[in-house]
This record gives structure tokens, sequence and C-alpha cells, in this order.
């Protein structure tokens, strides 16, 4: 981790070398630190070892923009599918460049599970739940996994095992006809609607 004004002192030769040496490091960890550099740059990026977020200088050099997590596989949800009416917008070449094309599958073959969040979140994925048992399916509250609002998560019945939703503590489930499955390759899916407020809508039952 370092940071660097880019500006090399005048100085001997050994002096200046390490000079260079510390440019090129702040570069290498690009320019990580507790807080923002404090001599800046228009595009020029940081990573803050605080919050873990990636943030670039924007072109005016008069603010930083932040682009997320950057532990996270994608950064920024909101440049998914971000043209009109969440249509994939295209380059010059006709190539997509903002969407995802298919969904990650997460196969599950316990009794219980629970959604997760972070590196491996469930977030936009399809989870499966195959037994030949009752399967119990928890939605974690905010305070656990604070899935971002809008967040969809899609579910499937894989075998004979019907799969009842749980809310966790404080969370609510609002579905029109229960909350179990209904049947074996019943799908459904979840929407985040608020903090600990999911719309549920699919192949269910009470």
């Amino acid at each position: 981790m370092a940071q660097h004004d880019y500006v090399a002192a005048n100085g001997s030769g050994a002096v200046v070398r390490g000079d260079f040496n510390d440019a090129l490091l702040a570069v290498a960890t690009m320019n990580s630190g507790a807080s923002a550099p404090s001599t800046t740059y228009a595009y020029m990026a940081y990573v803050n070892t605080s919050d873990g977020h990636l943030y670039q200088r924007n072109a005016a050099n008069t603010g930083w923009i932040d682009h997320g997590d950057v532990s996270s596989a994608l950064l920024r949800y909101a440049d998914v599918g971000s043209g009109p009416n969440n249509i994939p917008q295209l380059d010059s070449n006709g190539k997509v460049v903002s969407a995802v094309l298919a969904l990650e599958i997460n196969p599950q073959t316990g009794t219980t599970y629970t959604t997760v969040g972070g590196e491996n979140t469930d977030a936009g994925k399809l989870v499966t739940l195959t037994n030949s048992s009752a399967i119990s399916l928890t939605i974690p509250p905010n305070s656990s996994v604070p899935y971002p609002i809008g967040t969809a998560i899609a579910f499937q019945q894989g075998g004979a095992g019907t799969v009842t939703m749980a809310p966790g503590s404080g969370v609510t489930l609002q579905s029109r006809n229960g909350l179990v499955s209904g049947g074996q390759y019943a799908m459904w899916s979840i929407v985040k609607k608020a903090t600990d407020t999911w719309a549920v809508t699919g192949d269910l039952t009470s």
C-alpha cells in the first residue's frame, strides 16, 4: 500500500531512484490507503483500505467515483443491464457491454439452506434445492446479509422434498399463494423491496 504525488524531487541519484521506486509502488498498489491521496489527477484510481472500495477520479478532477467493493466479482450492480428498460447496451461492434447473459446456478442438496451474500452471493442466481426430504429455505435479515434493494433470487425444487420458505428475524415475505413450493420442478423468485421486505412470486402454495 502506497501513495505518491508523482513529482520527482531533485536530489542525488540514490534519492531520485528511491522517489521513483515509491511512485512505482503507488502505481502497483493502485494508490491504496485508508484515505484518499492528497495529490490527485483526472481519472486516477485509488483503493480505500478502510471500506474496500475502488474509486476513480472524475474527468474534472473534482471528486471521486465509487466503483464498488474490490472483493466482488461484479463492480457496481447498477452498471448491469443499464440501458433503457434494462435492455443490454451494445458497443459499436454490436457486442454486449453491460448485461448478465445467463444465470449462475447454485445447486443445494441438503435439507436446510440460508441464502448467502458476499463473494459467493446468491443475488441474481438460480438456487436449486434437491432432496428427497422436506427442505427449509431461510431468507436472512438485512443485518446478516445486506442485499441491495432490488436484488432478485430464483429457486427451484429439484427433488421430491418440498421447500418451505422461512423468514429470518424481522424479515417479511410477501406472497399471494403461500411459502411452500408447488412440487418437483416448481420455480419461484424473490425480489427485495425494502430493508427486510421481499416480494415472492411463482409456483407456490400454502
